[in-house]
């Protein structure tokens, strides 16, 4: 993978996953180690960088403007400057690649925030449609997080059975002392009660959950982006 690619994929992948999970000093963080292993163009690449080029695969990305100053500070060193009109100028193209409702969307789905970069005539549709896609987010969160209550139920109750199977084996040995089996009756009638509690649990919580699959699939379906 060349220089300039692996730099693109690891940006893109900055803004798009780790940006909205990060903030404050850990973003610095972050930027920094991005953009220093990442992010440095060679000789070769500063002496022939076609910048309304780079510019539109910038902007087709989603990169904030600011990323012109990774490149001047890279090519600083082999004297070249870039082009920052015809960058620009690209960059306002490529934007027009990304800022589409069905790429906001997308991005909403996947938790990314709007950085604030369209043209003011494609930026409100781009805002709705990744609007949209961050509730559909921020559902499939909840929904994961009642998967995961549902099989916490369901490895307790397993845990629950086995303890009761267990105590009904000591019960009914020769060896248990009636001392012993006293006790142990009283845990098993306490283990069903909470047996009884886990498996209502559970079967409200299977209940919600297929309410909640139910409504992210029309929150998804509610619009279409082309």
């Amino acid at each position: 993978m060349k220089i300039e690619s692996r730099r693109k994929y690891a940006m893109d992948f900055f803004v798009i996953y780790v940006k909205p999970m990060i903030t404050g000093r850990c973003i610095c963080l972050f930027l920094f180690l991005f953009v220093s292993g990442c992010a440095t163009m060679s000789k070769n690449e500063c002496l022939n960088a076609q910048w309304q080029n780079v510019g539109y695969e910038d902007g087709a990305k989603g990169y904030n403007g600011s990323r012109i100053g990774i490149y001047r500070k890279a090519c600083a060193e082999y004297n070249v400057s870039p082009d920052l009109q015809a960058y620009t100028l690209g960059r306002q193209q490529g934007l027009k690649q990304w800022c589409t409702p069905g790429n906001g969307y997308l991005q909403g789905t996947r938790g990314a925030v709007y950085n604030g970069i369209c043209p003011k005539d494609l930026e409100p549709k781009f805002k709705r449609a990744m609007n949209h896609g961050r509730a559909v987010y921020n559902y499939r969160q909840k929904v994961q997080n009642q998967e995961s209550m549902l099989a916490q139920l369901k490895k307790d109750l397993t845990a629950t059975e086995q303890q009761i199977s267990s105590m009904e084996a000591e019960l009914i040995s020769n060896q248990t002392q009636q001392l012993r089996r006293v006790v142990l009756l009283n845990e098993i009638r306490k283990s069903e009660n909470d047996r009884e509690v886990l498996r209502n649990d559970i079967s409200e919580a299977e209940s919600n959950l297929d309410a909640m699959h139910r409504r992210l699939n029309r929150l998804m379906a509610r619009t279409t982006y082309n």
